[in-house]
């Protein structure tokens, strides 16, 4: 997983994790969406930087229904909305699959 950076090109290498209430709250002065709300009723997903995990890079709400993904919401936080993308890989798929493989 990586964040690019669209005017340098630069790459920086990322993880993506179940975040917790304790996460968002703490994060809570750098996005728009009331994320809190959202964590009532879907799973929410951090990406952090492998050099700083403790910064939440974004955040990503989803639901796994019968044989689908639903992905709610994706945000980045307000300090990475200068020229960034964002580029998710298989990794976020798979790793998200792979948490919720025990939902029969």
């Amino acid at each position: 997983m990586k964040i690019t950076n669209l005017t340098t090109g630069n790459n920086v290498r990322c993880n993506i994790s179940e975040a917790t209430k304790e996460d968002i709250e703490s994060c809570r002065e750098d996005f728009s969406f009331d994320w809190i709300e959202e964590f009532r009723y879907y799973k929410v997903h951090k990406l952090c930087t492998e050099e700083t995990q403790n910064t939440i890079q974004a955040l990503i709400s989803t639901k796994v229904d019968i044989d689908f993904l639903y992905v709610s919401k994706i945000e980045r936080a307000n300090f990475r909305k200068a020229k960034l993308s964002m580029v998710f890989s298989k990794f976020f798929l798979h790793s998200v699959a792979r948490d919720h493989s025990n939902l029969g």
